[in-house]
């Protein structure tokens, strides 16, 4: 039972970082337009799940349905459009320079949510 909510919290966690990246807005942002502390969108991004109330307020929020933000489809989405763009003629060299930089990308965005809750 603990993986299931493990590996929702996570999808949550995805799903609400994909809407912030894809509206511009940062945690301070969503934090003041939804009437949440700063902390608890922390939390959320690093796996809390939200109580049912403050789902619709992401729901609400975003225009979305609650299951768009707890279902698993952007993790897949996104990772589809990554290997949409790497065509037949990539070398493997090239390969494992993408899988770095996505390494990197992650390494980078831990790093700032770290700087953020100090």
């Amino acid at each position: 039972m603990e993986n299931i909510i493990s590996f929702r919290s996570q999808n949550f966690a995805n799903n609400l970082a994909a809407l912030m990246d894809k509206n511009n807005e940062t945690p301070l942002e969503l934090s003041e337009r939804i009437h949440e502390a700063y902390p608890t969108i922390m939390a959320w991004l690093n796996g809390d799940v939200p109580t049912k109330e403050k789902l619709y307020k992401l729901k609400s929020h975003y225009h979305v349905s609650v299951s768009y933000l707890t279902d698993e489809h952007h993790t897949f989405d996104v990772t589809r459009e990554i290997a949409a763009h790497i065509d037949d003629n990539t070398s493997e060299s090239e390969k494992i320079m993408i899988i770095d930089f996505i390494e990197r990308l992650k390494e980078s965005r831990q790093n700032n949510n770290t700087d953020h809750q100090e």
